[in-house]
């Protein structure tokens, strides 16, 4: 940028600075006006007392802080003119006031656009030029004064130049301490935008981390659903074969979690002891418990009939009672699910694994087969309660052949025992199907997204589906429980 351009000062301290001008221009004034109340010529009294009411107006209108560059324009042109007039009545280039013109370029640089600074030097310069080229038309009057009057003129402009000039440093000075304070604090927000900036790089790196990890869970819960859904739809868990179902569940987890060994554990009908009633993985298989108690690992087995999961840790002694369903297994990870009957703690399995850190993902789907196994033993209850029921029907065929007189009453408690199994076998036909299509869908959902909180969202989705389908298998099971007891009620009488 040019310099001729620019000004030297912000408008608030040219306004400060124009002030101060003034200020002193009406003391220098008034101290010729002083000194020409004692001269002959009157005349130049009364320019000074002219100009000295221009230069008290601006200084007003400074004051006020109206008209800030044309008080600027005012002052100078009103000092030329006044330098001017002065020069001419005193002798041209010989009047002792000669030196003032200086004042105008001067003033100009400080308050105006270096421009006009230029200009007004020219202007000095041409005046001075005209006075020496054109004397006797430009000089009135020669000057008459003494010596003195040099004095006073040279005295009061050096001391104007003094003070215009040590209020133009002080105004410098406070600028360039303004200016490094400005630097100082410059500093301190790059300091503060470098420590953010690195901030927000740790973060973006935190965020890609933990996007790459919910990427991961997503892919792990999508195939855990998968299984889940797959093992819904196995045969063998709604045939009602108690060891053959659980084989099969102990199978499909140790493929699926790439386990060791998965042993089931039954409690047995007098609520002491735990039978082993499955296991199956490697040759350890026929070392392992055929029976536990609660006072084999007393406080996992409270945690476990509270409905928690236990995962062992190394760190934690209650924890390691765990490996008592596993001999010579201290170095391994295990993880033992709960699982309930009617809302009552009926037994626990136990999945084994070599060094493995269990993820929330394990947890959830170990939660999830645990309601599975919940179905199996429904299934070989509703086996063993339809077996009852075949042989109810057939003594009732027997006691209706010998018994003519009941066969009315007893062809009507058939129709309704008949009645609840067709019930059943609609449960079974369609109720059942309607939470296996809502999985089947969170898992098309599930597979859709990667945001942490839409999966933990389908998560709870999902569990609710399977403890809508717990509730109509339970809904079946009374039903059967309602015909047992009706002919139970029947075969009493």
């Amino acid at each position: 940028m040019s310099l001729l351009n620019i000004n030297v000062f912000p408008p608030l301290k040219r306004r400060f600075l124009l002030l101060r001008v003034y200020g002193v221009s009406l003391g220098i004034v008034g101290v010729y006006i002083i000194v020409n109340l004692f001269a002959v010529y009157q005349s130049r009294l009364i320019f000074f007392v002219a100009f000295g009411g221009i230069f008290l107006a601006g200084y007003g209108l400074v004051k006020a802080n109206k008209f800030l560059p044309f008080c600027s324009h005012l002052y100078i042109v009103c000092s030329y003119l006044l330098i001017t007039l002065t020069v001419t009545r005193n002798g041209g280039l010989a009047a002792p006031g000669i030196v003032w013109f200086l004042v105008c370029p001067l003033i100009a640089y400080l308050i105006l656009p270096a421009t006009w600074a230029v200009v007004w030097l020219m202007i000095a310069i041409g005046t001075l030029a005209a006075f020496y080229f054109f004397p006797e038309t430009l000089v009135l009057e020669p000057f008459r004064e003494g010596r003195h009057m040099y004095l006073v003129t040279f005295s009061l402009f050096f001391f104007f130049v003094h003070a215009i000039t040590r209020l133009f440093f002080n105004e410098v000075r406070k600028g360039a301490a303004e200016q490094e304070t400005l630097n100082e604090l410059l500093k301190v927000k790059q300091h503060d935008l470098e420590v953010s900036q690195k901030d927000l790089i740790h973060q973006h790196e935190l965020l890609k981390k933990a996007e790459s990890r919910a990427v991961a869970r997503s892919r792990k819960l999508g195939f855990y659903l998968d299984q889940l859904l797959e093992v819904n739809r196995m045969e063998e868990l709604h045939a009602g074969n108690l060891v053959y179902a659980i084989q099969a569940i102990q199978q499909f987890l140790i493929r699926t979690m790439d386990l060791e060994n998965v042993a089931v554990w039954h409690l047995h009908e007098d609520r002491i002891s735990l039978m082993l009633i499955g296991s199956k993985g490697d040759e350890e298989t026929m070392r392992l418990p055929l029976r536990l108690t609660s006072e084999d690992f007393p406080d996992a087995y409270q945690i476990l009939e509270c409905g928690a999961l236990v995962v062992t840790s190394k760190s934690d002694p209650t924890i390691q009672q765990l490996h008592v369903c596993f001999p010579n297994s201290e170095d391994d990870s295990l993880i033992a699910c709960p699982y309930f009957m009617e809302g009552t703690f009926a037994g626990f399995f136990c999945c084994r694994s070599k060094s493995r850190e269990w993820s929330e993902e394990d947890v959830i789907f170990t939660r999830a087969i645990s309601d599975t196994l919940q179905q199996v033993f429904k299934s070989y209850q509703r086996k063993r309660q339809q077996e009852l029921l075949s042989e109810k029907q057939r003594q009732i065929e027997y006691l209706n052949g010998s018994l003519e007189q009941k066969v009315l009453e007893r062809t009507e408690e058939l129709n309704a025992m008949n009645k609840q199994l067709l019930d059943f076998a609609f449960i079974n036909a369609h109720e059942i199907r309607g939470p296996v299509c809502r999985l089947l869908g969170l898992r098309n959902l599930l597979s859709l997204t990667g945001k942490p909180e839409e999966i933990i969202d389908l998560a709870k989705l999902m569990g609710t589906s399977i403890q809508e389908l717990d509730e109509i298998t339970r809904k079946a099971t009374q039903l059967l429980e309602q015909a047992t007891k009706r002919d139970e009620g029947t075969k009493e009488s």
